[in-house]
This record gives structure tokens, C-alpha cells and sequence, in this order.
């Protein structure tokens, strides 16, 4: 991962995760989720990633995850047929370029209150697509540079 962002010159972007308070909660959890969280290795591998990236002179851009699988679902997969991993992958790497992700508007969401954060309408989209199979969302969409590509190709 160093190696890329170093050739290309291009900083690396990371979820900023905190388990604090899921860690306090231990004991209410059964034995397997309490081995998983214990056993999570995020913490290290983020600071074994920073010294790295300190040595190499790498920028490492921390940023808020709320969402970005929900967005990836939504608005990426079928755009680009990524799968949601890359498609998540995607939204965070362009909001560490400070790029808001608005909702689109197949999505058919009229908001009366425009004045609200975009995240506010996110959630509403994802507790109204919550449940809904996966599948349906990898279905890749045609776009107008597809459409005019069929059409020159002919």
C-alpha cells in the first residue's frame, strides 16, 4: 500500500475507528464477539501504517466512516460495476479529497429541509433500503458514456 501511494505520490486515506466503548461493553457480549473485538488488530496495524508512512514522508488522511457502505451500495456498484468492498473503498478515498456524495436522483427523495447535512438524507435512504437484497445493487446501470460507446463500436 506504501509502495503505490509513494510511486504515485498520492496520500493513503483510513477509516477513523474507535472501539472504546464497545471494548467497556464486553462483559454484556457473548465469548465469540468478545474474542473477535480482543483479538482485532486495527489498532496496531493503523499504527504500525503511520510510522510507515512518517518514515516514508506518506500524508495519512483520517476520515469518518458513517456511511460509506450505504453510499458504495447505493450510488457506486451499479456505476461502476465495482463490487461493495472497492465501491467503499471509492467513497472514502473521495471524501478524503473533501467530495461530498449527494444522494442521486434515481433515488426519487424530495427533502423539504435542504438545510440539513447530507448524512441526514443518507440515513434516511439507508433505513428505507435496509433488508433489501444485496443483489439488486450490483446490477451494472448504463450510463451515457456506455450508451455512446455501444453506439460508436457499431
Amino acid at each position: 500500500m506504501t509502495t503505490i501511494a509513494l510511486e504515485y505520490k498520492r496520500p493513503i486515506v483510513v477509516e477513523k475507528l474507535d472501539f472504546t466503548d464497545k471494548k467497556k461493553r464486553l462483559r454484556e457480549l457473548n465469548a465469540r464477539t468478545r474474542r473477535m473485538l480482543s483479538n482485532f488488530a486495527y489498532s496496531k496495524f493503523l499504527q504500525l501504517l503511520l510510522a510507515r508512512c512518517f518514515k516514508l514522508g506518506i500524508q495519512v488522511i483520517e476520515v469518518n466512516p458513517a456511511y460509506s457502505s450505504w453510499i458504495a451500495l447505493i450510488k457506486f456498484m451499479s456505476m461502476y460495476g465495482m463490487n461493495s468492498a472497492t465501491a467503499a473503498a471509492f467513497v472514502l478515498a473521495r471524501r478524503g479529497m473533501f467530495l461530498s456524495e449527494r444522494l442521486p436522483a434515481r433515488t426519487a427523495y424530495q427533502e423539504t429541509e435542504s438545510l440539513k447535512h447530507v448524512w441526514s438524507h443518507w440515513r434516511l435512504v439507508a433505513k428505507r433500503v435496509k433488508g433489501s437484497s444485496r443483489h439488486s445493487f450490483y446490477q451494472p446501470r448504463l450510463t451515457v458514456y456506455s450508451r455512446l460507446r455501444s453506439v460508436r463500436s457499431s
